[in-house]
């Protein structure tokens, strides 16, 4: 079952899976059976309104961003990197021997649309997709560093 719920945990939409349905409706953009969950969902979210929207990397991509963004949906979310074409970012691999905390950004404008890619690294990397915040504000938050048994301060994004 697929949910929309709002930050007082109300749901106000679901959709239970059947299969590999992916309804489109002329006027929305045919993202994939797994972003159109998304699209479908946010057929109930007033338009021109400036929501957020957050949801996982198995629900998000660039396409759906641009199209969420155009009717004024703003969103944000982990994203596989695959679902972004064509942007060069630092390999998990260089980023992990960097301290706890690092992170590499980038802003683009695609389809008249500001859309920023932050990769950051706290136990793992992880891709944030988002039409609705950056790389920045940044601040120091208290982690576990398992290694030296010890709570350091680290660098998180803090939005």
């Amino acid at each position: 079952m697929f949910v929309l719920s709002g930050s007082t945990d109300i749901a106000y939409d679901f959709e239970f899976y059947t299969g590999q349905e992916n309804k489109v409706i002329t006027g929305e953009v045919d993202c994939g059976a797994s972003l159109n969950v998304v699209v479908r969902l946010a057929r109930s979210i007033p338009k021109n309104v400036n929501y957020k929207l957050y949801f996982d990397n198995y629900f998000n991509g660039l396409k759906l961003q641009i199209f969420l963004a155009k009717v004024d949906i703003l969103s944000v979310g982990m994203v596989r990197i695959n679902h972004v074409p064509k942007v060069a970012m630092v390999e998990d691999k260089i980023l992990s021997k960097r301290s706890r905390g690092a992170f590499e950004g980038k802003v683009s404008t695609y389809d008249n649309i500001n859309i920023s890619l932050v990769k950051w690294h706290e136990n793992m990397c992880v891709n944030l997709l988002s039409t609705y915040v950056g790389s920045q504000p940044t601040g120091k938050v208290k982690r576990w560093f398992s290694s030296e048994k010890c709570t350091k301060k680290s660098q998180c994004h803090m939005s």
